[in-house]
């Protein structure tokens, strides 16, 4: 394993995870995947409604992959640590929908440990916040 495979330990822990405004949104825990490779996350909303998503380094593209599944949502994205920010970019797929948009996604440590992690959303040309989220450490 590479010091790469560990650029995003920043988002390992158990997390209370609010709005901007500090409305509760739910619960995330996000550990090591196996042998310590990409990471693992679990999501529980504040309704009960889970999620988790696989997290892997690909030492070959250089590159952090996601692949998120939900009742409602797939989303892939793609991307990389810059300037100790993740930035990832690809699509989220709406299973009752029957369609497809381009999403982003942005994981930011802030100074007090906690991580302020942002979905956008592009629907025709615009591109429109999708979640934004504040994570805060449980203990």
């Amino acid at each position: 394993m590479t010091a790469e495979h560990h650029q995003w330990d920043f988002w390992l822990g158990k997390w209370r995870v609010t709005d901007p405004a500090g409305t509760f949104q739910g619960t995330n825990v996000i550990t090591r995947g196996p042998s310590g490779c990409g990471l693992v996350e679990h999501w529980k909303d504040a309704n009960g409604t889970e999620g988790m998503s696989l997290n892997g380094y690909d030492a070959v593209r250089r590159t952090w992959t996601q692949f998120w599944v939900s009742p409602g949502a797939v989303i892939r994205l793609e991307g990389r640590i810059e300037d100790g920010v993740m930035h990832m970019e690809g699509s989220i797929s709406y299973n009752r929908k029957d369609v497809q948009h381009p999403f982003r996604g942005v994981w930011t440590p802030l100074p007090d440990g906690s991580v302020k992690q942002e979905f956008f959303e592009r629907d025709g040309a615009t591109w429109s916040t999708w979640f934004t989220g504040i994570y805060r450490r449980q203990s």
